[in-house]
């Protein structure tokens, strides 16, 4: 893939057990967050979802990604964040640790724009880098309800951590879903944010 000039998938890089629970949560989604964009972006989009907030690390690639949205669904409201994480290699992740102080911002950057809106998500993808960590921060700021769905879960165990906080309530495939309760503390999601906020898988 050319990195000046990405193409961008129709359908997410996932496998169809979740891609079709990506499908039906976001049929019934009006404002939804991702972490790691691309195809889920034009797919979400193809879904009606009306708002999108979306991060990525690749700025070409985020960049590429809000243009092919805009010529295929020029109604959505796509919000892009991009989290300077330092030069980036493939699928995003950090080619080296010359901006490792930014990295704990990319968890939070969409969410110091949807709390200061007050527009949050009724779903959030976990499907980026630093997915421990964008879980956790997702688990602290999501309101009641909301749906987190965490690709790759079953096949990486240094994710499973999560499950202090929250109970899986779905499983398909590869993919994970929670659904944000009252059943944790806070505190001690802090307590794990912090220093998975630098661990880029």
């Amino acid at each position: 893939m050319n990195p000046n000039n990405p193409i961008i998938p129709l359908l997410p890089h996932m496998e169809r057990e979740g891609i079709d629970l990506l499908k039906e949560s976001l049929q019934k989604t009006k404002v939804y967050l991702e972490y790691g964009s691309g195809g889920s972006t034009l797919f979400a989009a193809e879904c009606g979802v009306s708002t999108i907030h979306s991060i990525d690390s690749d700025l070409h690639f985020l960049q590429a990604v809000q243009q092919k949205t805009q010529e295929l669904y020029p109604k959505i409201d796509l919000k892009i964040y991009y989290s300077n994480i330092g030069p980036t290699k493939e699928w995003g992740h950090p080619a080296d640790h010359s901006l490792m102080k930014n990295w704990p911002n990319y968890c939070i950057t969409a969410w110091k724009e949807m709390l200061a809106s007050s527009e949050l998500p009724d779903l959030i993808l976990i499907d980026g880098r630093f997915r421990a960590a964008s879980f956790l921060a997702s688990l602290i700021f999501s309101k009641l309800g909301t749906i987190i769905l965490f690709d790759d879960y079953y096949d990486r165990p240094h994710y499973h951590l999560v499950e202090k906080h929250l109970k899986v309530t779905k499983k398909a495939g590869r993919m994970a879903a929670f659904i944000v309760d009252t059943s944790f503390s806070k505190q001690q999601v802090i307590l794990d944010l912090m220093p998975y906020s630098t661990d880029p898988s």
